[in-house]
C-alpha cells in the first residue's frame, strides 16, 4: 500500500517511524509532505540513515500526496483543517482512506469536504507514541470496511495499544488518555521536586518516581484487579502510605483529578466541528 503523511510533526512522524520499524511495513511505500520541506527532508534522511526503509518519497504538494496515497494521515493543527480539506477535496477519491488525528475535528466535518461516500477514520493518539508506548483510540466513519479499519489499526498498534471506540466517546478518550500524560507529568514533577527538597538528587528522584509510575501501570494491567486492591496492598495500618493517602484525600486529590478530566471533556466538546 501507499501510505501518506500530510504533516510530519511530533505525532505524524512518530506514527511514521513506528510503523516503518514494523516488519509488516516492508512492502509498503511512504509519501510525506510538510509545510516546511526542510523538515520532511530531515525526517526522510533520518529514516534512511537508520536503515528503516528507502521506500519514502517527498510530495511537492498536499494534492500530490493525496493523489498518490491509498491511506493518508492528516497531521496538521485543527485550525488548519479547513484550508487543507478545501485544497485536497478536488483530488480525493472515495476509495482512499483519510485518517484524522486532530481534537475537535469530527468525521462528519471531514466528510462535508470530501463527500458523503468518503472513507474517514478518526484516531486519538497521545504523545508517548513517540517512544512506542502510545494509547490510541480509533473510530471508523460510515463506509469503512472491517478490513480497512484493521489495516489502520495495524499501523497504530505499531506505536502502542490501539482500541476501537465509537466516535461519540472521543471526548472521554481525550480526558482519559489524550490529555492525561500532562496530568501524570504534573504528579511526577511534584513528587520529584519534594524529593529534591528533602535531600535526594534530581537524577535519583527522577529515576525513582518515573520507574515507580511505570511499575504501577504494569501492575494494574497484569494483575487484572481494581486499582483499590493495589492501593490496599501498599497500605499498612498506621504506616507511611496510609498517612500520605489520608492527606491526599483531605485535599480532595481524587476529586481534583476527576474535575480535570471533566474540564478536558468540556473543552473537547466546545472545540468540536
Amino acid at each position: 500500500m501507499k501510505i501518506g503523511f500530510l504533516g510530519v510533526g511530533n505525532m505524524g512522524s512518530s506514527i511514521l517511524k513506528g510503523y516503518i520499524s514494523n516488519e509488516n511495513s516492508k512492502n509498503d511505500e511512504f509519501i510525506i509532505f510538510n509545510r516546511t520541506k526542510e523538515k520532511a527532508e530531515a525526517i526522510k534522511k533520518q529514516i534512511e540513515f537508520n536503515n528503516l526503509t528507502t521506500n519514502i518519497k517527498i510530495a511537492e504538494s498536499k494534492e500530490e500526496l493525496v493523489e498518490k496515497s491509498d491511506i493518508f494521515f492528516i497531521g496538521v493543527k485543527p485550525k488548519d483543517y479547513e484550508d487543507v480539506l478545501t485544497q485536497i477535496a478536488s483530488v480525493y477519491r472515495k476509495e482512499k482512506i483519510c485518517v484524522s488525528m486532530a481534537a475537535g475535528i469530527s468525521i462528519s466535518y471531514i466528510k462535508s469536504f470530501l463527500g458523503k461516500e468518503s472513507k474517514v477514520i478518526r484516531i486519538m493518539p497521545n504523545t508517548p507514541a513517540k517512544i512506542g508506548c502510545g494509547a490510541t483510540s480509533i473510530s471508523a466513519g460510515e463506509g469503512v470496511s472491517n478490513e480497512e479499519l484493521s489495516r489502520v489499526e495495524e499501523i497504530m498498534s505499531s506505536i502502542g495499544v490501539c482500541v476501537e471506540v465509537d466516535e461519540k466517546h472521543i471526548h472521554s478518550v481525550i480526558g482519559a488518555s489524550g490529555s492525561s500524560p500532562a496530568y501524570t507529568y504534573m504528579y511526577m514533577d511534584a513528587l520529584i521536586k519534594e524529593a529534591v527538597e528533602n535531600g535526594l538528587s534530581e537524577n535519583v528522584a527522577k529515576k525513582l518516581v518515573a520507574n515507580t509510575v511505570i511499575g504501577a501501570a504494569k501492575m494494574l494491567l497484569e494483575e487484572k484487579v481494581e486499582p483499590q486492591v493495589l492501593i490496599d496492598a501498599v497500605s499498612s495500618p498506621g504506616g507511611t502510605t496510609v498517612a500520605a493517602l489520608d492527606k491526599l484525600r483531605e485535599k480532595n486529590f481524587e476529586d481534583t483529578i476527576r474535575e480535570g478530566f471533566k474540564a478536558a471533556v468540556r473543552r473537547s466538546k466546545e472545540m468540536e466541528k
